[in-house]
């Protein structure tokens, strides 16, 4: 296996960087303006009091995956020409959840995304993912919206405008220089489990595989 397919390599990150000034162009080419929506898919870490064994606490978030991917691609055969990307880190620190997995699909659309699209989305995670509460997934809080700031209009953009769409989606990457031992404790623990559970930290819907 080469360096650069290895995700806990730094070469990981700027070959993803590549692939997402790719997808950018692929996007910028079929739309006139880029929306992308990010929602926090997550769960408790301490759902009966006792905190859980960070593997079995991602094991039981991921366990939602198939159900999230069917809701994304019925996102995206509603808007008829869209990309979802999905991302898995680990909670920055501060909370109950530090250093344990969540995962953060990303829409990548020529338009906005319908609140009750994106609602079947947080559904299909809470009702498939045993320790996944209700309280964290509302539209306010689990979804954040923006666009490409590669417009005349986006001054007056209601949306969090992004200036640089490749750097934003690789911040969720992760960054280092030489060696792994000098990421913050929250990420190297979260790296530790995708280490022990096989975990990809990006995965790409079959359409932005195509795009990139």
């Amino acid at each position: 296996t080469s360096a650069v397919s290895h995700r806990f390599q730094p070469e990981y990150r700027e070959m993803w960087y590549a692939k997402f000034n790719d997808l950018l162009r692929s996007a910028q080419d079929r739309w006139p303006v880029v929306h992308t929506t990010m929602l926090g898919l997550t769960a408790s870490s301490t759902p009966d009091g006792e905190r859980m064994a960070p593997v079995d606490h991602w094991h039981d978030c991921d366990a939602s995956n198939d159900a999230v991917k069917q809701a994304l691609r019925r996102v995206k055969d509603e808007l008829g020409d869209a990309v979802a990307i999905e991302f898995i880190e680990a909670h920055p620190g501060g909370g109950t959840n530090d250093g344990y997995l969540h995962k953060h699909p990303v829409i990548i659309s020529g338009q906005r995304v319908p609140d009750r699209l994106l609602q079947k989305v947080l559904n299909a995670h809470v009702n498939n993912s045993p320790n996944a509460e209700h309280d964290a997934h509302r539209l306010s809080e689990a979804v954040t919206r923006s666009r490409v700031a590669a417009r005349k209009d986006a001054d007056n953009a209601t949306e969090e405008v992004i200036g640089n769409l490749p750097a934003y989606l690789a911040g969720y990457l992760l960054d280092y220089d030489d060696d792994l031992e000098d990421l913050p404790e929250p990420q190297l623990a979260g790296a530790a489990v995708m280490w022990a559970t096989g975990t990809q930290s990006v995965r790409p819907g079959q359409r932005a595989q195509q795009w990139m």
